[in-house]
């Protein structure tokens, strides 16, 4: 007999498409990133002039501690700003949703939001700025996309991958 209190059954299946577990190519990875790339710069570009960044970097300035901060904040929060719903429903962002690839766990399951801003694309921006040493750790996490396993130094730390979704 059916309990008339039990909790309903349904199942409700808002998330991305399956993945195909074929990795993401390095050409749509590369792909994606420019065009997540582009979006950020767009929306980001007025905030770092009315800040000042233009004028320090024209005088050959550095950036102070505070500046720094600003900087990672205005990045990251410009960066979960366009691609947070997206990221949360769908382990996509702009970018990696118009080229059909996705991030999964390595067990290829849909990550929580919180999983991918904070162990895949925080730790990453925030050595990127770090004094000295940013500009070539940056440049590493890049360049460790042409391992055998083609994942990126955020994609290690975070324990994340990047594949193909299923045509449909």
């Amino acid at each position: 007999m059916e309990n008339p209190y039990s909790a309903p059954t349904s199942q409700v299946n808002d998330s991305a498409e399956p993945a195909t577990g074929e990795m993401a190519s390095r050409k749509d990875r590369l792909l994606a990133a420019i065009v997540d790339s582009i979006i950020l710069m767009v929306l980001v570009l007025p905030f770092t002039w009315m800040l000042g960044f233009w004028e320090l970097a024209r005088s050959g300035g550095t950036l102070s501690l505070g500046l720094t901060v600003a900087s990672l904040a205005l990045g990251f929060g410009g960066y979960v700003l366009v691609n947070g719903v997206l990221l949360a429903r769908y382990g996509q962002t702009v970018g990696k949703r118009l080229l059909k690839i996705r991030i999964v766990s390595l067990q290829g399951e849909q990550l929580p939001l919180g999983k991918i801003l904070l162990t895949r694309q925080l730790p990453v921006q925030v050595m990127s700025v770090l004094p000295g040493v940013g500009g070539l750790l940056a440049i590493l996490d890049v360049l460790f996309i042409f391992r055998k396993d083609q994942r990126c130094l955020h994609d290690l730390i975070a324990q994340t991958q990047v594949v193909n979704c299923r045509q449909g």
